[in-house]
């Protein structure tokens, strides 16, 4: 028998800070098809793979109009800093911070040596169908994401 697929929304975590203020409760993903990436501004490969989760992102609201999300969550404390960087690189969705619980969470999430960057994609229920540590590659999001958007 199967393992059962990791449950994203199962997992104990705490709430993250957001540029500008706020506070981001991973619950909010409920729902909906969504992309998560780990990733920090200290890290080349994350930053080399930002350029493409930007664009991902924006064909992808462009075509579903927010039936699929896109969360980065940057395993660091300076929600103010990461916030520039995001807007640097062109990032139009959400982007949280918090350096302990995301490394927690990568690790729930079968990340345990918490490298970075790291990819899962959800289901609406929050189960993880595709996940990957290094840089994602544009074909695989989109097959991920494909199986989720079937009328």
């Amino acid at each position: 028998m199967a393992d059962e697929p990791v449950n994203f929304f199962a997992i104990p975590s705490a709430t993250f800070a957001q540029p500008g203020g706020g506070k981001l409760q991973l619950d909010s993903l409920k729902g909906r098809p969504t992309v998560v990436n780990f990733w920090a501004t200290w890290c080349p490969p994350c930053r080399e793979e930002l350029p493409l989760l930007a664009k991902v992102h924006v064909r992808y609201e462009k075509k579903y109009r927010g039936k699929v999300g896109f969360l980065g969550l940057a395993v660091e404390d300076n929600a103010e800093f990461v916030g520039e960087y995001a807007h640097a690189y062109g990032l139009r969705y959400p982007v949280a911070v918090g350096r302990e619980p995301a490394i927690a969470l990568m690790q729930a999430l079968g990340n345990t040596q918490a490298g970075m960057p790291y990819t899962v994609v959800l289901d609406s229920e929050g189960r993880v169908v595709y996940s990957k540590r290094g840089m994602v590659k544009e074909k695989d999001l989109d097959h991920a994401l494909a199986q989720l958007l079937r009328p």
